[in-house]
């Protein structure tokens, strides 16, 4: 079930100190200041702190080019009445319009982010403005009518944001999302090896909580709200990818580059080598890894084979240096 992105956006503006949006999964509903029983699984949106609108002021001053307008945005925002003083000082220079598409493109930002880091699928559906909506003022930002007025207009053009992917953190709260692609991605390796096996979703789950319950990052590639592959990072002496794996109809999308180089990162961040453990029979991970400029072969893990299985591979086509 998709949310439509407007109603998250909406529900972030309309949030204050005493009224807290929540969005219920099973129906796809938004509500607000429901009983407890009611949001059991509900997803909290951002609430009033997370919007922080005072914070985005400060950020669209650094937007302004002229100095001595950013001197005065900037003086405006300091001690009581700031908001009204931001405003009166944004008409004075004719920058009211830069405002509200600035603080559409920040609100709707903040709204992509809250969907894809709680694995909300999300679509973009702009409605016309109610007589309602046009006749309604808002005083949360301490702003006239006016307020309302140009942000109507706004809203039906809305800022279109860039496609592109975001690498968000998997934790105990959001890890019911990536337990059929893990469950996935063992069907496929079993399959590497011709084994037929079924999609054990109990066990997915049971293996993911061990992961995060041992300390090990997992982290999900989201696109449009939808999780479209993921990663497991475990920190020791070098941080080690165990595993990724990206969805088949997301795949060639630059989706494991992405993560690949998230994992890259987080590496430098804590001063750690990043090294890769992986199955042999996996050419296409070796493939991709070899287009990154890994190719020195670092270590040989051999193990018994009790199993029976018969299967043989060689990385020695592979030309991996050691």
């Amino acid at each position: 079930m998709k949310v439509d992105l407007q109603d998250v956006i909406e529900a972030i503006e309309e949030a204050d100190d005493e009224t807290r949006a929540y969005y219920l999964p099973r129906t796809g509903q938004i509500v607000y200041d429901a009983d407890e029983e009611d949001i059991e699984d509900g997803i909290g949106l951002p609430d009033r702190r997370a919007v922080n609108d005072y914070h985005n002021m400060e950020l669209f001053i650094e937007t302004v080019d002229d100095d001595k307008t950013a001197e005065w945005l900037a003086n405006a925002i300091h001690g009581r009445g700031a908001f009204r003083m931001f405003r009166a000082t944004l008409e004075r220079f004719g920058l009211t319009e830069n405002w509200y598409d600035f603080l559409d493109r920040q609100h709707r930002i903040l709204a992509i982010e809250w969907c894809e880091d709680n694995g909300i699928e999300y679509e973009t559906s702009y409605g016309q403005v109610t007589e309602e909506e046009e006749d309604e003022e808002d005083y949360s930002y301490g702003f006239s009518e006016d307020y309302n007025l140009d942000r109507n207009a706004a809203k039906q053009k809305p800022v279109e944001m860039p496609k592109q992917v975001r690498i968000a953190p998997v934790t105990s709260h959001n890890s019911a999302n990536i337990v059929y692609m893990y469950a996935d991605c063992r069907k496929e390796l079993a399959a590497l090896k011709n084994v037929r096996t079924g999609q054990d979703i109990e066990l997915a789950q049971q293996e993911i909580d061990e992961a995060l319950a041992g300390q090990e990052m997992i982290f999900a590639a989201v696109k449009d709200g939808r999780y479209a592959g993921y990663m497991i990072l475990k920190p020791g002496t070098d941080l080690i990818l165990k595993d990724m794996y990206v969805r088949p109809d997301y795949r060639r999308r630059g989706i494991a580059t992405a993560m690949f180089v998230k994992a890259q990162e987080i590496a430098a961040e804590e001063d750690m080598r990043l090294s890769v453990v992986m199955k042999p029979y996996i050419e296409k991970m070796l493939g991709f890894l070899q287009k990154q400029g890994w190719n020195c072969l670092d270590e040989v893990r051999l193990v018994r084979n009790d199993g029976g299985n018969d299967n043989s591979v060689s990385l020695l086509h592979s030309r991996l240096e050691y």
